[in-house]
């Protein structure tokens, strides 16, 4: 019960009609009035005006709902804003890639197409035909790294990854990073994180080692200093962005040189994007040392004012893994002949770019095997299930159609347990993700005739060991 019936205390407003036809806002307190022996006799209470203060609260109201409408339209706006400008910083970032690649790969192919003509031209000048041979296969191999620095960037890059002690990985490379430095400045190293092993691809360690180092030189001038260190750290959640909290080790390389404002070192890490003049540098080593680190599960993080000149620490997560199992084949760069050929072996080649499959082809025989190609998934297993005589399976990767060469090599050991399996890519994209299912070795293209016997030798062994 409420009000009068309740006989407790009560408030009540309520708008009333004055004698003049006005209506007003009143507002009673009432109180129950008890008599000398407990007896209730009625209320008795006040009542007052409150018709400005209800007026004012209407105000307020809706001053309320418009400000909430103006708030929720200026959101929306900032937010319509927020998706306009990134989606015009990647088509920013994607104009500057397209230009960026397309200029260098233009270079390259000059090369390697004006030194294949002139070998043409003139096939019978065995010395021009080497000196040519030899500077289209050095611009081809220019072109495999600006591919892997790409994919590096877009964090697509497949890594083989091993535990490795990173004091250790960085003495290896001091001879190689003083010379690329120069006499011209010093170089120091302060290596503090000794026992500290991280899970990273060594190679990819070295190439960003390696470009942050060059990339300090070009920034100081004669007498400079960089300096290398290593530390292990411990970071807090949200301490260093794209980080997570917990153990890393940090390598930090800092120069003397003529620094960064803001608005450059919030760039440097923007594919093609660099100071350098024409020429000087393509603006990738940085971008590779981002996509290595976070590809790696780590961070990259840059300090810089101009004229203090500059640090950038490379954060890679802390492993207690001793051993780590190689699931994917090591690339080589080439310049290896071919190894001598063992026994000839029936080989499946799976391979839908007719080009690729033709070189591949001729590759295999040069080395000894014979050969049979198809394009497809599809054929693939049904050659696979119809001839027993193949002796190893070839495949790439990433294939148009229903199926990949992972499902190529599953159904292969499916009908014929304990094949030796070689896959090879130039992009392995998301297939790779599940790289811990694939114990086969891996071959990236491009590959030479090297390579590919490598590859087979390490097939061979593969299967030899593995339970059928």
């Amino acid at each position: 019960m409420t009000g009068e019936a309740s006989r407790q205390p009560f408030v009540l407003e309520a708008r009333y009609r004055r004698a003049d036809g006005e209506w007003r806002w009143v507002r009673s307190i009432s109180r129950p009035r008890i008599g000398p022996e407990g007896q209730f006799r009625g209320f008795v209470g006040a009542g007052y005006d409150v018709t400005e203060a209800k007026q004012v609260q209407a105000d307020l109201e809706h001053i309320n709902d418009l400000m909430a409408e103006r708030v929720e339209a200026a959101l929306a706006d900032r937010d319509r804003a927020e998706v306009a400008l990134r989606r015009a910083q990647r088509l920013e970032a994607v104009g500057q890639l397209t230009g960026g690649v397309a200029h260098d790969f233009n270079n390259l192919l000059t090369v390697v197409i004006g030194a294949l003509d002139l070998v043409q031209r003139r096939p019978d000048d065995v010395q021009r035909r080497e000196r040519m041979i030899e500077a289209a296969l050095a611009a081809a191999r220019r072109g495999e790294r600006l591919t892997q620095q790409l994919l590096a960037f877009a964090r697509r890059q497949p890594l083989k990854p091993e535990a490795a002690h990173v004091d250790d990985l960085v003495r290896e490379a001091e001879p190689l990073l003083q010379r690329a430095v120069g006499e011209a400045v010093s170089l120091v190293f302060s290596l503090g994180a000794e026992g500290a092993v991280a899970r990273l691809d060594s190679s990819q360690f070295d190439a960003a080692l390696m470009n942050l180092a060059v990339n300090a030189r070009d920034a100081v001038t004669q007498g400079g200093v960089i300096r290398v260190e290593t530390t292990a750290v411990s970071l807090r959640e949200g301490e260093v962005e794209g980080a997570p909290a917990g153990g890393y080790v940090c390598i930090s390389v800092h120069d003397t040189g003529v620094g960064m404002d803001e608005a450059v070192a919030a760039r440097i890490f923007e594919p093609f994007f660099t100071t350098k003049e024409v020429g000087k540098g393509t603006g990738l080593g940085l971008s590779q040392v981002y996509g290595f680190a976070r590809q790696s599960g780590g961070s990259v993080a840059v300090e810089s004012a101009p004229g203090l000149g500059t640090t950038v620490r490379l954060y890679l997560p802390l492993t207690d893994d001793a051993s780590v199992p190689g699931l994917l084949a090591g690339h080589h760069q080439g310049s290896e002949p071919p190894q001598a050929p063992g026994r000839a072996l029936k080989i499946l080649l799976v391979e839908d770019d007719a080009d690729v499959a033709e070189l591949a082809r001729d590759m295999l025989l040069d080395l000894g095997h014979a050969v049979r190609h198809v394009s497809g998934f599809q054929p693939a297993v049904e050659l696979l299930r119809s001839d027993a005589e193949l002796d190893l399976l070839l495949t790439d990767l990433v294939m148009p159609g229903g199926g990949t060469g992972a499902d190529v090599a599953r159904a292969a050991i499916e009908a014929r347990p304990g094949l030796p399996v070689v896959l090879c890519s130039g992009y392995a994209g998301e297939v790779l993700e599940t790289r811990d299912e694939l114990p086969w070795p891996l071959l990236r293209k491009p590959y030479s005739a090297g390579d590919l016997a490598q590859a087979i030798e390490a097939a061979l062994v593969s299967a030899a060991a593995s339970p059928t």
